[in-house]
């Protein structure tokens, strides 16, 4: 029997709706591509994402072995990594070493403090509705420690895959702003985190610093669209070239950047037509320069190839509107 809240409050009856960050980062990226994902019509699978799937396994695995202990968890990953999958092996053995050594360094500096390895957290953006229930976006962190105090948080994210991030761009990204909100939720009292992408492959870091003073509504918003789309099932296509370069939507796409397409579809002969694209221009531009050289610029309306009075031409030098003969073209 239904108590009196729950008479009042049908909504409360309502199970809640779980939304992993990997799915709504989909969303938030291309809702076309995150849809074909969930429905099944396309899949996402990667050597890349195997890598990171089997260098959580053996990470995991550690965790449990060391039993609270991180310095024994990150011995036992090094211990296991031979045992890796083999087609995979040598590049999970490399992102694992970092993995393990960072481990063991950050021990070092923080032990007593750790507040999560391999954790999973989850938090409510949305309470329920009258048609649903309510929104709880969940992820799970590979390492979160406590900073000077408890208004300070560090948060080291692995990264397995061979994009190089700059701190802007650890800023700016999607998965730093839910990772963010999800500490900012749970941790009331923190008002700083320092958020580091260890890029496994190269040894590096990419880093930024959030308060909570100037990110938190700026991330609660951006998670709110995010959300909306994924509710209504959104079929938008967003394409750029980056984005569609590596979507695995790009063969059912009907927005799809062309080259984008024909890269994804047979990336041998793209690149064929890439080379032999790229040796027609530089026959192109070398004809094109030498008339520059001797005759000056090309200029027909108010498009303008050349540099007069310069030897060296780029092709950039080819625009709209009129050329700053005293500067160096861009």
């Amino acid at each position: 029997m239904a108590s009196l809240w729950e008479s009042l409050h049908p909504e409360s009856l309502i199970e809640p709706i779980t939304i992993d960050r990997s799915d709504l980062e989909s969303t938030a990226t291309c809702p076309f591509s995150a849809k074909a994902i969930r429905n099944g019509d396309i899949q996402n699978v990667s050597r890349l994402m195997d890598i990171g799937s089997e260098g959580h396994r053996l990470i995991e695995e550690g965790i449990e072995w060391g039993e609270g202990d991180y310095i024994v968890a990150a011995d036992y990953i090094l211990q296991e990594i031979p045992k890796a999958r083999p087609d995979i092996q040598p590049d999970v053995a490399k992102c694992l070493r970092f993995i393990a050594n960072e481990l063991k360094r950050l021990m070092g500096f923080y032990y007593g403090s750790l507040l999560g390895c391999e954790k999973q957290y989850s938090a409510e953006l949305l309470p329920s509705s009258p048609s649903r229930g309510a929104i709880i976006l969940t992820t799970c962190m590979d390492l979160v420690l406590a900073g000077r105090d408890s208004t300070v948080i560090h948060i080291h994210d692995w990264k397995t895959g061979y994009k190089k991030r700059s701190s802007s761009e650890a800023y700016t990204a999607f998965q730093t702003c839910f990772l963010a909100w999800e500490l900012f939720e749970t941790y009331q009292d923190v008002q700083e985190i320092y958020f580091w992408y260890d890029q496994t492959m190269y040894d590096t870091r990419a880093y930024c610093h959030l308060t909570r003073e100037r990110d938190y509504l700026n991330f609660r918003g951006r998670l709110e669209t995010a959300v909306m789309l994924w509710l209504q099932d959104s079929d938008e296509a967003w394409p750029d070239v980056e984005k569609c370069a590596w979507c695995p939507a790009t063969a059912i796409c009907p927005h799809v950047i062309a080259e984008a397409r024909d890269f994804n579809a047979d990336k041998e002969a793209f690149l064929l037509q890439m080379v032999a694209t790229q040796s027609r221009l530089t026959a192109m531009k070398k004809v094109a320069n030498k008339y520059v050289k001797e005759h000056g610029n090309i200029v027909f309306g108010n498009q303008i190839y050349g540099d007069k009075g310069r030897q060296k031409v780029s092709f950039s030098a080819f625009k709209a509107g009129k050329v700053d003969e005293e500067k160096e073209t861009e």
